[in-house]
């Protein structure tokens, strides 16, 4: 697929390729240089704070099971070691 890039280096992604990959803007993309190639995806892990019940909490965009204390203070004893 072809696109084009303007003078001021900005690529239109087609909406076909958005819609796939998951992409709504606005959003920000991971770019990396490989073997002589622009390499363009969706930062992973992605969240949006969203207003609910008068609180505003992160959505993923997806089901996730919550986290117990349990689960938070195991996550955070992993990262101090």
């Amino acid at each position: 697929m072809r696109v084009g890039i303007d003078g001021s280096g900005r690529i239109v992604v087609p909406k076909r390729l958005r819609e796939q990959l998951g992409v709504v803007g606005p959003a920000e993309l991971e770019l990396e240089e490989a073997d002589g190639h622009l390499v363009l995806r969706p930062l992973a892990g992605e969240v949006e704070l969203v207003e609910r019940d008068g609180v505003l909490v992160a959505d993923r965009g997806e089901n996730v099971a919550p986290l117990d204390w349990e689960a938070v203070r195991d996550m955070v004893e992993r990262q101090r070691r």
